[in-house]
């Protein structure tokens, strides 16, 4: 292995971070166990919620006749990790473009806490 400098070190430590936090919120967003995005259509003052998720090329909903707070939540929380999930990834490649991926490779078992 050659040696690496300090700027190189710091970009493959937060690389792998990165690589870990991103792990992390898949694994909490298969938790969550629910497809698709709750949608809310307002008829005559009254809110009324309805699943929808794609199947294949359309758009298919389903209306929810009870939508507590916990329902709310689970897919408050699937919104925020998807979002992570895309912030992630775009750190990822720009990273992975500013070191190369040789030397990620090269590197890896070394930084793998």
């Amino acid at each position: 292995m050659k040696k690496i400098s300090i700027l190189e070190e710091q970009l493959l430590d937060e690389y792998f971070r990165c690589e870990r936090n991103l792990n992390a919120n898949m694994q909490e967003l298969k938790k969550q166990g629910v497809k698709g995005y709750l949608f809310e259509k307002v008829i005559n003052g009254k809110a009324y919620y309805y699943i929808r998720w794609k199947k294949g090329k359309k758009i298919k909903s389903k209306y929810v006749k009870v939508v507590d707070e916990e329902i709310k939540e689970k897919y408050r929380l699937k919104a925020i990790y998807k979002s992570n999930i895309r912030a992630l990834k775009h750190d990822l490649k720009i990273l992975k473009r500013a070191l190369g991926s040789g030397v990620i490779e090269e590197y890896r078992s070394e930084f793998q806490r």
